[in-house]
């Protein structure tokens, strides 16, 4: 046994085909992972990696199905199904199977406070469209010029302009 993947609460051998063409992280690049090792039967930082991995998904607007303790548990019982003395690449993953996932940070950035949820105002969809627009070119042109030319984005940040001042202390405790 080469490999063992953990997906919907079971274990499957091998190297399982998971991302279709239809999942968005096949698409938009939303997938996350923070490899670790298992080296002569220890463990060095796997907890830390688990929790890196929290960190960065929250950082792509995903929110994890698990808790980084939880993922850490899950991925100790998968590295007992290996001999002990076996060292191992531990690979704890996630990605956006639909939805806008790394377009769209989470949503509660823009809730005003004192306003039920019916009336609370919608995300502007400008960033959204600017920024898929932005990595969709680049994606594009690093492929037309096939290695030819190294493709790069940098993707615009937040503007002020004249946003709720609620907003702008949310977003500011994020950065």
């Amino acid at each position: 046994m080469d490999a063992v993947t953990w997906i919907d609460d079971d274990w499957i051998e091998g190297n399982p085909p998971i991302l279709g063409p239809m999942t968005q992280s096949t698409w938009l690049g939303s997938l996350v992972f923070d490899g670790a090792r298992r080296i002569d039967g220890k463990y060095p930082d796997l907890d830390l990696h688990c929790e890196r991995l929290i960190k960065s998904s929250e950082s792509m607007g995903l929110k994890s199905p698990k808790s980084a303790s939880e993922i850490l548990d899950i991925c100790m019982e998968g590295c007992l199904r290996f001999d002990s003395d076996k060292d191992l690449y531990i690979k704890p993953m996630m990605w956006a199977e639909d939805g806008i996932g790394i377009i769209a940070p989470d949503q509660r950035i823009y809730e005003l406070e004192g306003l039920e949820k019916s009336n609370q105002p919608v995300k502007p969809i400008t960033y959204s469209v600017i920024k898929s627009g932005l990595i969709g070119m680049t994606k594009y042109l690093a492929t037309y010029f096939d290695g030819k030319v190294r493709a790069n984005v940098l993707c615009p940040g937040g503007v002020q302009t004249n946003q709720d001042m609620q907003f702008v202390k949310k977003l500011s405790n994020l950065i």
